[in-house]
């Protein structure tokens, strides 16, 4: 009996200190959180316009998401980018998106050519197709409208899953300088009509390398007073290398990889050739973070941080429950799925949750000098990471980061409850891109 009492004394201890520890550390996260008080894009930023000190120094800023099928993530981020554009000056959103094909994109935001949901195709990813992106695509167009071309928003991709564009636009200018052969061309034939399901043989990648090698040699000697355009062109090739690297690799993490590294290459170079230094990266939670999570594959944060330090601040985005649009493999479309709240232990979001403000942002740097916030973001904790499809079986392992919050953003924002985002209905846009 005596031994039963000394339990339960044991338990409660334990127990009681966990309870008020963490009571403390959910009084100190309140009074650090800035509140969001609209997520609407808007025009009047006087809730958060404490941001613009923080960031208007910085070089790249990383606009995370933990789902890609979230509303609140795409509007809040289409406010942070007016933010950062009209108080900050950061000119240049890159997407998430195909590095060639997104300049369609780029031609519609800045001089309104074609239209946006040609765009959006050519951008080689249906998550984008949505009534919260094109509502923010839009707004790009009408500021562009008014202003002066040096202070125009320019919009880039920086993918490299989809070939066919930068192919195509290579083969295209080759042809214009009549630098093209029989062999240059059946190479790039091969990127433009590749095909998802069936693979490249070992001599179609032969060929295709051979195809790349010779196009580096006539650029060696092509004489082109558009240096603009040779150098967006070169980079065209540079991307299909990227994707040629990327497809003769051997499985899921080594693609992830790689694919990381040249996203932010890419980011990388766009920085050096619009001579600009004040950019705006959009992409999932696990490609601007700084640090790799349980799965260790090195997000492209980490590869902006060697290279900018901390001149690189990468915004996570969070979530505690709702509903999200996410694709299904097997119904091949896109549906809407009801995430239920955090159901594992060791939740960073059941914490956030506890928080007295349903939506929030939180600056690590400022926030960390308080030892109790110090110890929660420098401890692992599991948090929301849902891509573009959604595995409600073996959750844990496909819709979960394990990591520190300090190691991986400078700063996260939060929502309690979300919806999904609204896909654009167009009938002749089916599948997965």
């Amino acid at each position: 009996m005596k031994f039963k009492t000394l339990l339960t004394f044991l338990w409660f201890v334990v127990f009681g200190s966990s309870v008020n520890a963490q009571s403390e550390l959910i009084n100190e996260l309140n009074k650090a959180i800035i509140p969001i008080e609209t997520i609407s894009p808007g025009s009047n930023f006087t809730d958060i316009e404490i941001l613009v000190p923080l960031l208007k120094d910085k070089s790249v800023i990383g606009l995370g998401e933990a789902t890609h099928g979230t509303h609140e993530f795409f509007v809040y981020k289409h406010r942070l980018v007016k933010l950062l554009s009209t108080k900050a000056d950061f000119k240049i959103l890159v997407i998430e998106a195909d590095f060639a094909g997104s300049q369609t994109m780029n031609n519609y935001v800045l001089y309104g050519e074609g239209d946006p949901l040609n765009a959006l195709f050519k951008m080689g990813v249906g998550v984008w197709m949505t009534n919260e992106f094109i509502a923010m695509v839009e707004w790009l167009r009408q500021y562009n409208s008014s202003q002066e071309p040096e202070n125009k928003i320019k919009f880039y991709g920086c993918d490299m899953q989809n070939p066919q564009i930068a192919a195509e636009k290579t083969k295209d200018y080759l042809m214009a300088k009549q630098e093209i052969n029989s062999i240059i061309e059946t190479g790039l034939d091969l990127f433009v009509n590749r095909n998802q399901i069936k693979k490249y043989s070992r001599s179609d990648k032969k060929l295709m390398k051979q195809t790349l090698f010779e196009i580096d040699n006539i650029f060696k000697s092509v004489n082109d007073t558009n240096i603009n355009e040779y150098k967006f062109i070169k980079h065209c090739k540079r991307e299909l290398e990227q994707y040629l690297e990327y497809i003769s690799k051997g499985g899921g993490f080594s693609r992830s990889v790689g694919r990381n590294k040249f996203m932010a290459e890419n980011v990388k170079w766009i920085c050096n050739f619009e001579n600009q230094e004040k950019i705006m990266f959009w992409a999932h939670n696990e490609h601007i973070a700084i640090k790799s999570n349980q799965s260790k594959i090195i997000p492209s944060g980490y590869h902006l941080k060697k290279e900018f330090g901390d001149d690189y601040y990468a915004f996570g985005f969070s979530f505690y429950g709702g509903e999200i649009r996410a694709y299904n493999s097997e119904l091949r479309k896109y549906e809407i799925c009801s995430i239920t709240e955090v159901s594992v232990e060791n939740s960073a979001d059941k914490i956030f949750n506890q928080c007295n403000k349903s939506n929030f942002i939180l600056d690590f740097k400022s926030t960390s000098k308080n030892e109790e916030i110090y110890e929660f973001l420098d401890t692992k904790y599991y948090s929301r990471a849902i891509g573009a499809k959604y595995y409600p079986v073996d959750h844990i392992n496909s819709n979960y980061s394990f990591r520190k919050l300090i190691n991986s953003f400078d700063g996260l924002i939060f929502f309690r409850t979300t919806s999904s985002s609204n896909p654009i209905v167009v009938a002749d846009i089916q599948g997965e891109n």
